[in-house]
């Protein structure tokens, strides 16, 4: 079977996110920590939106983008 579409480069373009669900906005930040220690690169660091949701952005050694999330479904609109 001939393929019709080139795979994506992770490194030009992003194929892909993956989200990670964390229990609490310190689990976010250490896994910050852990991404930076293994070489990974932090693209959007962690910060509160709309007063509920805590995040994070990091790229892996392949170039894949990941986010880690926390919510705080007390304080979601």
């Amino acid at each position: 079977m001939k393929r019709s579409r080139k795979v994506a480069d992770a490194r030009k373009a992003t194929e892909v996110l993956f989200s990670i669900r964390a229990d609490t906005r310190e689990e976010v930040d250490e896994l910050v920590k852990k991404v930076e220690k293994a070489g990974g690169v932090i693209f959007a660091k962690p910060g509160l939106t709309d007063g509920w949701l805590y995040g994070m952005g990091f790229i892996d050694l392949d170039g894949h983008r990941w986010n880690a999330l926390h919510m705080d479904m007390e304080k979601m609109p």
